[in-house]
């Protein structure tokens, strides 16, 4: 019997794809967060720092973003203008009877992906609660990215969308989980990659600079992001 994991067995703990986590134990919590969107009729709800939140934001988008089960539309903080008219587009397109009818069998899902959900007003937060609770016909879900700053005063906001929610608690690296991710990125080849992560954690080395967000238009194809 093999006592040992092999180096591949061991790097895949750390991986999703190309993407890296944080920790290795950060990937089952997001494997169970993918299953809540595509198995359970879920949204979710991803809370943390906010550096860590827009790495695994990204992973997420690349791992969705071709899913046929979902028609995916990313909200930049730049563009939560277009939440309102967006919501109010989902509204205008069914009556009341369509709109509290389950959806479709063959109908795509609505997934809409929020990188700041701090961001997102009154008005748009109970738009947003009727589609999800309370109009299963618009069969509309939500991935949305909260920083623990906020995370408090959303809570009340967050519970009004019932029990079709999932969440998940990310956190920055600890000095130790750095070493050992420096480790994996190197037997990977990931090293930069590894740089990256650090750096948009607010873990950066003295005289380095910031890099760029990870979110940017490479990144996230512009046909995906709702403009303003």
């Amino acid at each position: 019997m093999r006592e040992h994991p092999t180096e591949n067995e061991v790097t895949k703990e750390w991986l999703d794809g190309d993407n890296l986590f944080y920790r290795k134990t950060d990937k089952p919590h997001y494997l169970k967060a993918i299953s809540a969107l595509e198995n359970e009729d879920k949204s979710l709800i991803v809370i943390g720092d906010e550096g860590v939140l827009d790495h695994y934001c990204r992973i997420l988008i690349s791992r969705l973003k071709d899913n046929p089960l979902f028609k995916l539309e990313v909200f930049l903080s730049t563009s939560k203008d277009g939440l309102l008219k967006r919501f109010n587009q989902m509204l205008s397109n069914l009556s009341i009877d369509e709109a509290r009818q389950p959806p479709s069998a063959n109908s795509a899902v609505q997934l809409l992906v929020i990188n700041d959900a701090g961001a997102i007003k009154d008005q748009e937060w109970a738009l947003l609660t009727r589609l999800i609770r309370d109009f299963p016909g618009a069969n509309v879900r939500c991935a949305m990215f909260v920083d623990k700053s906020s995370s408090l005063e959303l809570e009340a906001k967050i519970e009004k969308l019932g029990r079709k929610v999932h969440k998940w608690l990310v956190h920055a690296p600890t000095l130790d989980e750095v070493k050992k991710l420096r480790e994996i990125g190197k037997i990977k080849g990931y090293s930069s990659e590894v740089d990256k992560m650090l750096l948009i954690a607010g873990l950066e080395a003295e005289g380095k600079n910031k890099p760029e967000p990870l979110l940017k238009e490479e990144v996230i194809p512009e046909s995906l992001i709702v403009q303003s």
